[in-house]
């Protein structure tokens, strides 16, 4: 189990036969693999607490069948990149049972669509596996939920912007004509031209397959973008100037960040419009994860008391982002939400500009 946690699922060392070739070997049936080779150990870790017995894993493995190395009795697998563990499932002695969520349950989670092929099974039954971007889907949701369209008379309108309604005629026409109403965000795009002169090289000879999903990607996006009543409660922008022939490498503005988080004043001090990062997609999208780096401003580390998710190159390191917690039916929308709701969160360190934020 250790080196699963550790390493994945590999084939370097012979442990059984490889009767059907070489790979990482998986049945469609659990009780097959349970009873057969989830066999009890004497060998447990000293000190654990669960005192684990035995464990199988369920893994998603790309919908490829022609190019395994078998799929009967067993699926064999010899390319390791095609497989991600999803679920490391133990025995043990300790704990107490999980109650299942009932059918009829307004908060179910859904369920991915498996091929009817190769459908996970126990003991004849077929094992659902929940929706991985459901959770993302939830937070997005929530997200756009929170800006509550409020009807204000004019009165309402002054004392939100500081002018006393029931001021003398004089002080109310000199209230009124220094007021200046807060206008929606608006993007800079000499700024960004200053935050992109230094961009990772594209990658070449991307299959067709991962172009379409980028360009869907892009388009839900830029029509998102274009029907937000008000960008500063979308958070995000992707300037229309930056996209050129390469579509594997967005640049993406966040901004209108909670005035009350330091980040947010320091980058109104600093006169900051937005954070610029740019968002590179690998060649074998959406099965590996994209890559997200902050180019401007320059952000304090975790190292240096910074945001725990921004290291000091500007690279924005989150388990979702890494090939073990990515799942191809992640939103793109929904991830750039997660990275700004991270970027956004004070929880343990918030993040903060570094003192040499302009480099």
């Amino acid at each position: 189990m250790q080196q699963i946690i550790r390493h994945g699922l590999h084939h370097k060392t012979q442990v059984n036969g490889r009767a059907h070739g070489d790979g990482v070997y998986f049945s469609r049936n659990a009780s097959f693999a349970i009873n057969n080779y989830a066999l009890f150990t004497p060998h447990r870790w000293k000190n654990s607490i669960l005192d684990i017995r035995r464990c199988i894993t369920m893994a998603e493995i790309i919908n490829l069948p022609n190019h395994f190395t078998s799929c009967q009795p067993h699926i064999v697998v010899q390319n390791t990149d095609w497989i991600v563990c999803r679920y490391l499932m133990v025995e043990c002695d300790a704990g107490s049972e999980i109650e299942n969520p009932k059918e009829n349950s307004p908060n179910r989670v859904p369920r991915v669509v498996v091929d009817p092929k190769y459908q996970p099974k126990i003991n004849g039954k077929v094992l659902t596996i929940p929706e991985p971007n459901y959770k993302l889907e939830q937070l997005l949701k929530a997200r756009r939920s929170e800006n509550v369209a409020l009807t204000l008379d004019e009165d309402d309108i002054m004392v939100s912007n500081g002018v006393d309604p029931q001021a003398p005629p004089t002080i109310l026409a000199n209230q009124l004509e220094s007021l200046s109403i807060q206008a929606d965000w608006q993007h800079d795009p000499r700024w960004v031209a200053s935050c992109t002169q230094h961009l990772l090289a594209p990658p070449q000879n991307a299959p067709r397959g991962a172009k379409r999903r980028i360009q869907k990607a892009l388009k839900a996006m830029l029509e998102e973008q274009k029907n937000a009543s008000r960008l500063d409660e979308l958070g995000w922008y992707i300037p229309l100037d930056s996209i050129k022939d390469n579509i594997f490498q967005w640049v993406v503005e966040l901004h209108s960040f909670d005035k009350d988080l330091p980040l947010a004043q320091e980058m109104k001090e600093a006169g900051i419009n937005s954070i610029v990062m740019e968002v590179d997609f690998p060649s074998n999208f959406p099965s590996s994860p994209p890559f997200f780096r902050i180019l401007k401003p320059r952000l304090l580390s975790f190292m240096q008391k910074g945001g725990k998710h921004i290291t000091s190159g500007g690279t924005v390191c989150m388990e979702l982002l890494t090939a073990s917690g990515w799942s191809v039916h992640y939103s793109i929308p929904a991830v750039i939400v997660h990275v700004r709701a991270a970027i956004a969160s004070q929880e343990s360190s918030p993040a903060r500009l570094s003192p040499r934020w302009k480099e």
